[in-house]
């Protein structure tokens, strides 16, 4: 349920025309296909990964992986785990279940006929691109920006700031960022857009220090664009 500020919110969200997302987490409920393909690949190196400190260690902060492997004294290197994680994952887009938002075309629908839509993420953009196809929702997202070279992953800005240039760089007060990570929000800030913190099950106990001009879960963005 929205609060008594949902009128402010909502002339807020009527100035932007542009719509940039995160993907894993924000824009599609990834984040336990992730959790499973590095549980998997833990498991063939005798290392048993808990989902318990998971989402804090290498969805809010980005240092999971490598933290998991020294504070565990697992014999592989960080290359070896995401080389099989990503073989994993990869089998996971491709042929097993994705959890939904179930909100999230109604989302996109109201955003389409408002400007655009693009996804700037630290996953790559084949891999997005085809679980965008198989929810049947590519058809809302003008462009993909994702892990490549030359680019830095958040919380550096260099992601978001290539999505603004793609856009032509519309003036930053038009664009606004969905993101449900600390470093993420880091990375919207220090590209100089305001952003929405939404909360979903896997983050609604972890704590935020950086920026952000509104916080909400999908539900009540859709109650918010649609009202």
């Amino acid at each position: 349920m929205l609060t008594n500020n949902a009128k402010n919110l909502r002339s807020w969200m009527a100035q932007k025309k542009h719509f940039i997302w995160d993907f894993d987490g924000s824009l599609c409920n990834t984040e336990r296909s992730h959790f499973e393909a590095y549980r998997r690949a833990f498991a063939e190196f005798g290392h048993l990964l808990l989902e318990d400190n998971y989402y804090l260690d290498f969805t809010h902060l980005g240092e999971g992986a490598q933290k998991e492997i020294l504070k565990s004294g697992i014999q592989a290197s960080l290359e070896d785990v995401l080389k099989r994680k990503k073989q994993h994952f990869d089998q996971i887009i491709s042929h097993e279940e994705i959890a939904d938002f179930v909100e999230t075309e109604s989302i996109l629908k109201w955003m389409k006929n408002r400007g655009t839509i693009s996804i700037a993420s630290n996953s790559t953009a084949p891999e997005i691109n085809i679980i965008l196809s198989r929810k049947k929702i590519e058809c809302y997202v003008d462009f993909v920006v994702g892990k490549s070279e030359g680019l830095r992953k958040k919380p550096f800005p260099d992601l978001f700031l290539e999505a603004h240039r793609r856009l032509h760089s519309p003036q930053p007060a038009t664009v606004v960022v969905f993101e449900d990570s600390e470093r993420g929000l880091q990375a919207a800030a220090h590209a100089g857009f305001e952003s929405v913190l939404l909360i979903t099950e896997f983050n609604s106990n972890l704590e935020f220090n950086a920026p952000y001009a509104a916080k909400m879960t999908h539900s009540e963005l859709l109650e918010l664009v649609t009202a």
